[in-house]
């Protein structure tokens, strides 16, 4: 998946969604775009590594997830 992005200098790319936490821990980019708008970063929160996420999980499913056809 790509994820838009604005650099420091004011560029716009976009970039594999892999990369992301990446370009943020080295303070490359100024925010990311996200379904619901602009994610800046220091002011938006942002799931990181780091982050204890207590809601549920969503990204993952299992097979029970999912009807068998």
């Amino acid at each position: 998946m790509l994820v838009m992005v604005r650099y420091i200098d004011g560029n716009y790319d976009m970039v594999v969604a892999h990369r992301l936490d990446g370009l943020i821990k080295a303070g490359k980019i100024l925010e990311f775009r996200r379904g619901n708008g602009w994610a800046r970063i220091g002011r938006d929160s942002t799931r990181g590594p780091e982050t204890d996420y207590e809601g549920e999980e969503r990204r993952k499913g299992t097979s029970s997830d999912h009807p068998s056809y």
